[in-house]
């Protein structure tokens, strides 16, 4: 009799296990759902404003041209109605777009209780039969290391890895969410688990929009959005063997202490000075805003070549082209302005670059770099390339006059 009162015990206990564990994967799945919606909305609303970014650069940009080359009055009021209405077009997807998805509000967010406010809050939502641990060193991640972000990106990148940690090890182990600083721009922000883990040949797929793990319930875009979203604030995202014995994700996002992130930027030569100049690379993607701009740089004075993508952009300045500037948008298909500009400057190469994009997140401090955001007019480029070409040409001589 106690033999079957202990299997009936059994058969009862393992009954109510599942449900509860029944229970917590529908909670999962909605807490996945609703994190999965957000941050799609919110990359179908940045993607809709740069393309509509490029389209009003493009138009705009022509109509400047027109306006050049127009001595009757009646064409160039029709050109500058045109040319107000894009702008109206403009503002309001500026006004409507980011609101809709919250894109275009970037805070400074003190990393530190940003993160231990995201580990109490995923504390709350898994489990207690999960071990949550949570580490970050405060001797090096004071108050003062912020991350330069749009509100709650951070937290929808970690509560995601969470929860496919959560599905991962199928409701018992350990997830451990880490933090340390790499360096005096950048901090490492990990979430490992204890679970089965993913070959390395594997990893690379599930950073593709659609692709799920083991165990996984979501429509498989969570990690492709996180890689994204780490890309969008000048970091990186990747799938790594984990310490605990499971899968590693390993974010590392630029910070800055104290005073906003900006590009580094020598002191400013005299206007009267500068110069434009004599050859420029044109990097952009989008076929119409790259002849635009090769159009007006050309009409002021500099000889203007033009790439489609920065993949061989290094090849090409070690071939002896003469470049003196590049003009080169962030949001490259292939590769990012960022990773092209990066691997330049390690290794040892100073082109000059105005970075363009239709984005809202700063790109992280880079040498010898401005930045303008689409759509601008083509007297503020114009201006920009001459005095950061003058500003890097100062730089230089009074570096020579140093060591000289």
């Amino acid at each position: 009799i106690a033999l079957v009162f202990g299997r009936f015990c059994d058969a009862i206990g393992r009954r109510f296990e599942r449900e509860e564990l029944g229970r917590e994967r529908e909670s999962f799945a909605t807490i996945r759902g609703s994190l999965e919606r957000s941050e799609i909305l919110l990359q179908l609303a940045g993607g809709l404003r740069h393309d509509f970014n490029n389209v009003a650069f493009a138009i705009g940009g022509r109509i400047s041209l027109l306006l050049q080359r127009t001595d009757d009055p009646v064409t160039a009021k029709g050109l500058e109605e045109i040319r107000n209405a894009v702008d109206a077009a403009q503002h309001l997807i500026d006004r409507f777009v980011p609101d809709a998805a919250g894109a275009d509000r970037t805070l400074r967010i003190p990393i530190r209780v940003e993160l231990e406010e995201i580990a109490n809050t995923a504390k709350r939502l898994i489990p207690r039969r999960l071990d949550l641990g949570f580490e970050c060193d405060r001797s090096v991640i004071d108050d003062g290391v912020v991350l330069e972000a749009p509100p709650e990106t951070l937290q929808r990148m970690l509560l995601n890895l969470v929860v496919n940690s959560r599905d991962a090890i199928r409701g018992r182990g350990r997830i451990r969410i880490s933090a340390t600083r790499l360096d005096a721009d950048r901090i490492e922000i990990r979430v490992d688990d204890d679970g089965p883990g993913i070959p390395p040949s594997d990893r690379a797929r599930l950073l593709e929009p659609f692709e799920s793990g083991p165990g996984s319930t979501g429509p498989g875009v969570g990690l492709s959005l996180c890689r994204r979203s780490a890309n969008r604030l000048g970091g990186l995202f990747e799938l790594t063997s984990s310490p605990l014995g499971g899968l590693g994700a390993r974010l590392v996002l630029p910070v800055c202490v104290e005073s906003p992130g900006r590009l580094d930027e020598p002191p400013a030569a005299a206007v009267g000075d500068a110069r434009m100049p004599r050859t420029t690379l044109v990097v952009e993607d989008n076929a119409a805003v790259r002849d635009v701009i090769t159009s007006h740089l050309e009409q002021a004075g500099t000889s203007v070549t033009k790439a489609s993508d920065a993949v061989g952009v290094e090849e090409y300045l070690a071939a002896d082209h003469d470049i003196e500037m590049l003009v080169m948008d962030i949001d490259l298909p292939r590769r990012s302005g960022i990773d092209c500009i990066s691997a330049l400057r390690a290794a040892g190469d100073r082109t000059p670059c105005v970075l363009i994009t239709g984005g809202v997140a700063d790109p992280p401090p880079l040498e010898r770099t401005k930045l303008l955001r689409k759509p601008f007019e083509m007297g503020p480029l114009v201006s920009t390339i001459r005095d950061l070409l003058a500003d890097c040409e100062s730089a230089t001589a009074d570096a020579g006059r140093r060591t000289g």
